[in-house]
């Protein structure tokens, strides 16, 4: 392995999905959302992952996201989360995608689509959100295109311990549990078939085990960062991003490093040259202030982040070598995930994760060893 690379460690999606088995139970279904890319870690690789060691489902957030897990090869239930243009509808009826809906025009623009592109007798899945769509409940019942998948909602605050936001997401739950309640009397109900109730985030499987319902649908606790950090349930982060020193120089005291020279060495020091910038996702607010970590030693670094590169503060004494693999973040033993970037620029862990551009490689590792994830399953190569 060279350069700059994204090193995603699959057992540790086993571990996380294993994690959210014992805390929601194996009645329940588990659907993963691996939009926009994955959040950063590879979609198709992840999704193909997530469903050999036992995902039920994945979520997505725009139609091309749902035709390209379909033309990998993909048949389990992929749900879209939001409202598709009306030019991607019939792309979306025809690739078996079940979107949320809600609102008239979008329940009319589907059952357009379905008649364009669907056999006779052939249905769209339809979860309806209940904060917007209650009132389309007879029209999903009565059209012989639609049929009711799922009722959901989405709790926007169920990562809190505030009591007010608690508050607020156990009121979420008591309006979804009183929607599907009433759904299941109206009239129609029978002939639809069962359907799926859920809304629980992460933050809500963490701490309202009560909203997990007939299915959950946790994101960044699969992808290892906890959603509630000062109450862990023990998830690891998948994503490692590791470069290589690529040049080191001895600098004098007084002598500046990088763009607009914000950085002074204040003793004679040794500064490395690390192949990753902000072109590669790592932001250019780290200047100064990020940290990296060499054969377990940790090192700043030093000056303004370029497009390409970095430079670190070695120290007087030099003691790694040209070629040698740094560590931006990832789980242990590196003390430092994205987790903590986040934190140090008033962000979030997705946002990190997400920002890993498409240039960065991404290698996948089963049981420490690089994996090839294909149709067939995870192997190891020769």
């Amino acid at each position: 392995m060279t350069g700059t690379a994204a090193l995603i460690h699959l057992d540790n999606l086993k571990h996380n999905l294993e994690t959210v088995r014992r805390l929601v139970g194996r009645e329940r279904r588990i659907c993963m959302p691996v939009k926009a890319n994955a959040y950063g870690h590879g979609m198709v690789p992840v999704a193909r992952a997530a469903l050999e060691y036992g995902c039920d489902c994945l979520a997505i957030a725009r139609t091309e996201e749902g035709l390209i897990l379909r033309r990998e090869g993909l048949t389990c239930p992929i749900l879209i989360m939001g409202h598709a243009p009306e030019e991607e509808l019939a792309d979306l009826v025809a690739g078996k995608l079940e979107p949320y809906g809600g609102s008239p025009a979008y329940l009319e623009a589907l059952e357009r689509a379905a008649d364009r592109v669907l056999p006779p007798g052939e249905m769209v899945s339809v979860h309806l959100k209940v904060d917007t769509g209650m009132g389309r409940i007879g029209y999903i019942f009565a059209s012989p295109r639609l049929r009711l998948a799922g009722v959901c909602t989405h709790f926007p605050a169920s990562d809190t311990d505030d009591p007010g936001d608690r508050a607020f997401t156990e009121g979420q739950l008591a309006a979804l549990t009183e929607a599907a309640r009433m759904i299941r009397t109206l009239p129609g109900a029978g002939e639809n078939g069962p359907f799926l109730v859920h809304g629980a985030n992460s933050g809500a499987v963490a701490q309202h085990g009560e909203s997990c319902l007939d299915m959950v649908r946790p994101g960044i606790m699969l992808y290892g960062y906890e959603p509630l950090p000062q109450s862990p349930v023990g998830v690891r982060p998948l994503m490692e991003l590791s470069a290589r020193l690529v040049f080191a120089k001895r600098v004098p005291p007084g002598q500046t490093v990088s763009y607009g020279r914000t950085w002074r060495a204040e003793r004679e020091t040794w500064i490395g040259t690390v192949s990753v910038g902000y072109a590669d996702g790592y932001n250019r607010l780290l200047s100064n202030r990020g940290k990296v970590m060499i054969n377990g030693r940790i090192y700043p670094v030093a000056g303004r982040v370029c497009m390409d590169q970095i430079m670190v503060d070695l120290g007087p004494e030099l003691r790694e070598k040209v070629g040698d693999r740094v560590i931006l973040f990832g789980p242990p033993p590196c003390p430092f995930s994205a987790a903590d970037i986040a934190e140090e620029l008033n962000t979030i862990s997705y946002e990190v994760c997400c920002l890993i551009t498409a240039r960065v490689k991404r290698i996948y590792l089963s049981e420490g060893k690089p994996c090839i994830i294909g149709k067939e399953g995870i192997s190891h190569g020769e």
